[in-house]
């Protein structure tokens, strides 16, 4: 399984493709945060129907136990201590999936990056032109 971050899945939206360019789709996973990135940032009714299917299809850690919760904070925390900033908390609850699943993420932001430097994340970075 490769849990695929918000940035590919909004990407995607414009790129159709760009997601089966780097994983098979037998193999797409997603969880509850990332559901709502791509959401929130949905204008059109019919795609959020088409997501909300598509997503209930790959799911991980659904329902999030407040285990991961502190485990995302514990990696906030500790990027802060060992001088790294990361942007979104969210990211960090991802990352923290991902960790626990030990499924690579793929994704295009770099806090994922920065990430993966001081915890065991397996990250895959895609870089999309702008």
């Amino acid at each position: 399984m490769v849990l695929v971050d918000s940035s590919i899945w909004v990407a995607d939206s414009t790129r159709p493709g760009l997601i089966t360019e780097h994983v098979a789709l037998d193999e797409v996973a997603v969880c509850p945060p990332v559901i709502q990135e791509v959401l929130q940032g949905t204008r059109v009714d019919r795609y959020i129907a088409l997501r909300k299917a598509l997503f209930a299809a790959y799911m991980l850690e659904s329902p999030i136990h407040v285990e991961l919760f502190e485990e995302a904070a514990d990696i906030y925390r500790t990027g802060r201590a060992v001088g790294f900033s990361i942007r979104s908390g969210y990211d960090c609850l991802i990352a923290a999936i991902a960790i626990r699943n030990a499924v690579e993420l793929l994704h295009s932001d770099r806090d994922f990056n920065t990430i993966a430097r001081f915890t065991r994340l397996q990250s895959r970075y895609v870089a999309l032109q702008r």
